[in-house]
């Protein structure tokens, strides 16, 4: 009798995720933990990245020069700021060229280590609409160089 009220508990504890949790599994079909797509956003090359640790989104700009962190962090506005200009070379070794990029790990950011309800999931969607963004203020930076 204990065994059947445990696994009522369950399946009753299990259907009752989060709106988070329930995004994020949601989300997994269109890239798993670690896993990383190349987009083309307006004739630009563009990554999405899955931390395989938080399970967090992060997006990637190849930009055509180097631009220094403190630069970028001034001249382009996305989601949490510019967290990284560089190399992507820590998501695979032959993904060349000079990147800029944000991530979904912030305050407020739903990632798997999340204990608190008021965050949020940034889902595959949300980045896509954040990598726009950039792609638009970066060709308005070229343009005005």
């Amino acid at each position: 009798m204990t065994k059947v009220k445990k696994l009522k508990f369950r399946r009753k504890h299990n259907m009752n995720m989060s709106q988070n949790q329930y995004q994020y599994l949601k989300d997994l079909g269109n890239l798993g933990l670690g896993e990383y797509k190349k987009l083309k956003i307006e004739g630009k090359d563009c990554i999405i990245y899955r931390h395989p640790v938080h399970g967090t989104l992060n997006g990637y700009l190849k930009v055509d020069e180097k631009i220094s962190m403190e630069k970028a962090e001034k001249q382009f506005n996305v989601h949490g700021g510019i967290s990284i200009v560089g190399d992507l070379t820590f998501i695979n070794p032959e993904i060349k060229g000079y990147w800029i990029g944000f991530d979904c790990n912030h305050a407020f950011d739903w990632s798997l280590q999340s204990y608190f309800i008021k965050e949020e999931y940034r889902n595959y969607d949300y980045v896509i609409s954040e990598l726009k963004k950039l792609v638009k203020q970066y060709k308005q930076y070229k343009n005005e160089k």
